[in-house]
């Protein structure tokens, strides 16, 4: 009589085709798990330097400011002073172009011989692949210097505006239920916004550019939602200080 299990020849330690189908249905299950972990971990990171990257842009802005007297003028160009002594700010507070070039190289673009006398920068560090055009693109020695983008990790230009640049070029205004906005229409109302349109690389239209659900933004919490925390910059554990101990009771004379 013939000892070989059903569905096997011969009596071999072969598998069948359902059970070769079953491991391959695990593997397949297990891979996508294990890429759908991945995906989270980069996108949390990626928001995580986001808001990381903001803030070094927003305190070099501040330290700009107080060598030079203001903020750097909003949006992005093709025209430098003292060449021009007017800039050609694109009217939809389009990016970041002109901050890049006073944060990095002064605004005339001469970081030896700086228009301002003042200037006392660079203010920031940043890689060659942190910047780009206003496409994302690589940037060349043809560029003109204002329209050179600091990009967030999603390889979008940052957008930045002025607080008096505000109305003209579409700043972002409070929403009706915040109980501020009576007397604040903008918010961060006489400093800067800066925004990341997040992992999705889209935002609202102004006046409510920044408040998608994903985009980072030095005025609302906004992606920390998908990494907890604070601004999207993990909660910090404090170890409270050790108690000092009672002193025994005197004893009586």
């Amino acid at each position: 009589m013939n000892g070989a299990a059903p569905g096997r020849r011969g009596g071999g330690l072969g598998v069948t085709m359902v059970e070769l189908l079953v491991v391959l249905a695990i593997i397949a299950i297990l891979a996508l798990i294990a890429t759908g972990t991945y995906t989270n971990s980069v996108t949390r990171a990626r928001i995580t330097a986001a808001f990381v990257e903001i803030h070094q842009m927003e305190m070099a802005c501040e330290r700009y400011r107080l060598d030079v007297g203001q903020y750097p003028p909003s949006s992005s160009g093709t025209l430098i002073p003292p060449a021009s002594p007017a800039l050609d700010q694109d009217s939809t507070g389009l990016r970041c172009g002109y901050m890049t070039l006073c944060l990095l190289h002064s605004l005339n673009g001469n970081a030896v011989h700086p228009l301002d006398p003042r200037w006392r920068g660079p203010y920031l560090e940043v890689d060659r692949e942190q910047l780009g055009l206003i496409s994302g693109q690589a940037i060349d020695a043809g560029t003109p210097l204002p329209q050179i983008q600091m990009l967030d990790p999603w390889g979008t230009p940052y957008r930045y505006l002025r607080f008096d640049n505000y109305a003209a070029m579409g700043g972002t205004w409070r929403p009706a239920t915040d109980p501020f906005s009576v007397t604040e229409t903008f918010y961060n109302v006489n400093t800067i916004q800066i925004v990341s349109n997040g992992p999705n690389g889209v935002t609202l239209p102004a006046p409510q550019t920044g408040l998608e659900s994903d985009d980072v933004t030095n005025f609302t919490r906004g992606g920390s939602n998908l990494v907890g925390g604070v601004n999207g910059l993990p909660t910090p554990v404090v170890t409270p200080l050790p108690r000092r101990p009672t002193p025994p009771p005197a004893r009586p004379n």
